[in-house]
């Protein structure tokens, strides 16, 4: 039988055919979850080692695009251009064995654990939207997004908080690459709820 990683792999591909995106993004996600080429652990350590490094670089050279294509780029690309945003902070994509002892990992933990930290910073940052863009659904008592929202930042955060090193590498990039949206308010100069309770997680 082949392993569990090409069939979960060969399943995101067929989806893609059917054209079922989101159904696709679901087997991707499994793969950063499960099936990464880097542990976790490792991927945490590389992002604080890229943050104090960044911060010790001059602001001319931080922040590269990298140019080098990746293996699982093209799921930036299918998000963006099907609007699979949503997906990234509700799907299910628990494709193991429920009786089993593997971790799931919240979407965008696993995101980035399948594209790298360079391309999900880069996504990231260009997806993230003001905490503002949720409301509570006082029927469900859930977060809703409003239409045009892509990641608000208060639910990545939520997402990244079992993972503080990925939660302290994601607020660096937010305040050195998006200062607008973690320190300027429209309506108050009190920093919403959702913004200070960044600083308790």
């Amino acid at each position: 039988d082949p392993p569990l990683s090409v069939v979960v792999e060969a399943l995101a591909e067929l989806e893609l055919m059917r054209e079922r995106f989101d159904q696709a993004l679901g087997y991707y996600l499994a793969l950063g979850c499960h099936f990464a080429s880097d542990s976790f652990s490792s991927l945490e350590e590389a992002a604080v080692s890229t943050v104090n490094s960044v911060s010790q670089q001059p602001e001319s050279s931080r922040h590269p695009e990298g140019s080098v294509i990746g293996k699982y780029d093209h799921v930036l690309s299918l998000i963006e251009i099907h609007q699979l945003y949503p997906i990234l902070l509700t799907r299910n994509y628990n494709f193991v064995d429920s009786a089993s002892d593997v971790q799931i990992e919240p979407p965008i933990a696993s995101l980035i654990r399948l594209v790298g930290l360079n391309k999900a910073g880069n996504f990231l940052m260009e997806s993230i939207s003001p905490p503002e863009d949720t409301y509570i659904d006082d029927q469900n008592k859930e977060k809703v997004i409003y239409v045009g929202a892509n990641l608000p930042l208060d639910l990545v955060a939520r997402q990244l908080k079992p993972r503080p090193k990925l939660l302290y590498w994601f607020l660096y990039q937010v305040f050195t690459r998006k200062p607008e949206i973690y320190v300027k308010f429209p309506t108050t100069a009190v920093p919403p709820k959702s913004i200070t309770d960044l600083h308790r997680i």
